[in-house]
């Protein structure tokens, strides 16, 4: 409509553009047709003026042949033998040469004007001429722009047609317009109804989820109960057989009646149940004989550790910076840990396999097989002879490293795991996914204890205190969480620990005081774990940078220096003993490394020793 109403100011100005064009353009012309005008009435008057001198000239011409043949006459009369004439002929002959005189002198002068004349007539045919030239060039022009005129009318012409279609199609569009936006608004409805649906339904689906992790975990302590009622039974009925303990009177969930006596309706009911819990056990592999259950440590008490072995882990060990050996592979190495046999190295490959290398021996001694995805982290249990592995596959195997077989089989995650620790004892697994999971697992029947819910964001590593009551996490959106082991609550959480960025690695040291944490903000932070994780100091260095979302940094068994791998390849070792002249973490040192971007850095537990792994395939140990 607006279109519309618009048209015919546009048609006025056009219009007056092409007037005040016209106005422009012709003034000069103007100018021309008036300098040309003048120039030949001019001319007429020269022409005029030359015609009535040539006449005057002509009759002065005519008058003085005339006095000249009288003149002639006299001269003739006074010539020898001819009688001199009178005083009055004489008198006349005066006369006449004194009009002769004069009439040349009025020659003289009329010829001087007829040349003049002429120069003038001349100089105005060639200004005639010039302004002839011009005028035909100024003719072209103006025939151009007519021609132009013309085509910008026909222009015109086609402009409004396409003008007034456009203005029919702009109506046409209004009403679609009007429809469509009536339809918006009903979708917009639409959408505001679902969308508040959906909030609904995640919230149904969150709780739900939440109930659903609630009965695993009451299946899984019903379960181990019952698990652990039927080992007792086993233990009596051992007992028994050998006659050394009388059943009479006791009552055990699960026990087995005489065959002269008739089983009972619950006591069916609950051998159908163990018979079931077997059956779910027995999935995946995961199956666990009490006898290689009872191989595991009863009881190990290392919540806390003694000022003694503090006193002698604070031995100052020099950062090793040479390399004493160089494996490649042909798959990358994604992680890596020390066996604390101080020469046994596994490193997580993406061919599906964990590889162990015995620095003692230069040498690979073993391959542990059946992951069906890459393994992303490795960790040596502390006892047991155990190793796990964090897969793509969304699972966590536990291997045995007495026969090189999966022992467990831990499933539960829905997408990649790429953190997992042993609790120190052995008897526990702890692993974080991309699922926004964390999983505690009973390794005696390979069951999953707790799963929470609240970590927020996916998790990039988890870690394992040595005193075995805490658990750490690193987080995708740039947070850090500490979680009870016993209790599977939140302790603390350290929002935006590195500037908003990833969180690659967390690690504890040894005595459990400190924490050091990676991020993609380049920096290692390491906070007080006794003072409300405050920061005790960032380490940064101008070549270190951090692009790998799992890249594990770590600290020196001493608790005097970490260390971490950059995308350079490089090696960073940083002192963490303030001197007088220095300040902790300001010296730090490089060590010439691998070619592609490092993805892990681990301390022998003896501190003689760093292994690395990295992208180009290769693992280094430094000694």
């Amino acid at each position: 409509m607006s279109t519309l109403t618009t048209s015919p100011c546009w048609k006025t100005n056009f219009s007056q553009i092409i007037q005040q064009r016209n106005e422009e353009e012709s003034k000069p012309f103007q100018s021309l047709v008036q300098q040309y005008e003048n120039l030949c009435n001019e001319l007429r008057k020269t022409k005029k003026q030359h015609q009535t001198t040539k006449e005057k000239l002509n009759s002065i011409q005519v008058e003085y042949e005339h006095y000249k043949e009288e003149y002639s006459k006299l001269k003739t009369t006074n010539s020898p033998g001819v009688p001199s004439p009178s005083g009055v002929s004489s008198a006349r002959v005066k006369e006449l040469e004194e009009k002769v005189y004069c009439l040349q002198e009025e020659l003289t002068s009329a010829f001087r004007a007829k040349v003049e004349s002429a120069q003038s007539l001349l100089d105005l045919n060639n200004e005639v001429k010039r302004l002839k030239t011009q005028e035909q060039e100024q003719k072209l022009q103006y025939e151009k722009l007519v021609i132009e005129l013309e085509n910008l009318k026909e222009t015109n012409r086609g402009l409004e047609e396409k003008l007034q279609k456009k203005e029919s199609a702009i109506e046409l569009l209004k009403g679609e317009r009007d429809t469509l936006l009536s339809e918006l608004r009903e979708k917009d409805k639409q959408v505001e109804q679902l969308t508040e649906e959906n909030k609904k339904m995640v919230e149904r689906v969150v709780d739900q989820k939440q109930k659903q992790v609630d009965a695993m975990n009451q299946v899984n302590e019903l379960y181990k109960s019952f698990m652990q009622q039927k080992q007792q039974l086993q233990l009596l009925q051992a007992k028994y057989k050998t006659g050394s303990v009388d059943l009479t009177g006791v009552d055990v969930v699960g026990a087995v009646s005489s065959p002269s006596q008739e089983e009972k309706p619950e006591k069916k009911n609950e051998n159908a149940f163990f018979s079931f819990l077997d059956k779910i056990r027995n999935v995946g592999n995961t199956t666990q004989s009490s006898s290689s259950s009872s191989n595991l440590p009863t009881s190990m008490n290392i919540s806390t550790v003694s000022s003694s072995s503090n006193e002698q882990n604070k031995i100052l060990i020099t950062p090793p910076k040479t390399i004493v050996s160089k494996q490649t592979i042909d798959t990358q190495i994604n992680g890596i840990d020390f066996s604390d046999d101080t020469h046994s190295v596994a490193i997580a490959c993406s061919d599906k396999t964990i590889r162990i290398f015995n620095s003692k021996s230069g040498s690979f001694s073993n391959v542990l097989h059946g992951s069906t995805d890459s393994v992303i982290k490795v960790k040596f249990s502390l006892v047991g002879q155990l190793a796990l592995g964090a897969c793509a596959d969304s699972i966590c195997r536990i291997w045995n490293l007495g026969n090189d077989r999966v022992k467990h089989t831990l499933t539960g995650h829905t997408k990649k795991i790429y953190g997992a620790d042993f609790s120190p004892d052995a008897k526990k697994v702890v692993t974080g996914a991309h699922d926004r999971t964390i999983k505690f697992w009973e390794l005696q029947f390979g069951t999953c204890e707790k799963t929470l819910l609240t970590c927020k964001s996916s998790v990039n590593d988890v870690e394992v205190s040595r005193g075995g009551d805490v658990v750490a996490s690193a987080h995708f959106d740039s947070a850090i969480r500490l979680w009870d082991m016993r209790t599977y609550k939140s302790i603390a959480e350290i929002e935006r620990a590195h500037d908003g960025q990833q969180v690659t690695s967390v690690s504890f040291s040894k005595d459990g005081t400190k924490l050091l944490s990676n991020g993609k903000d380049n920096l290692l932070n390491i906070y007080d774990t006794r003072m409300s994780n405050r920061v005790l100091d960032s380490l940064k260095h101008p070549d270190y940078k951090n692009t790998i979302v799992y890249n594990k940094a770590c600290f020196s068994p001493c608790g005097e220096y970490c260390a971490s791998g950059g995308t350079n390849g490089k090696i960073f070792i940083w002192s963490l003993t303030p001197t007088s002249t220095k300040a902790m973490g300001s010296s730090c040192l490089v060590v010439n490394g691998h070619s592609t971007s490092a993805t892990g850095v681990v301390w022998n537990p003896d501190g003689s020793q760093i292994a690395s792994c990295g992208l180009d395939k290769t693992l280094l140990i430094f000694e």
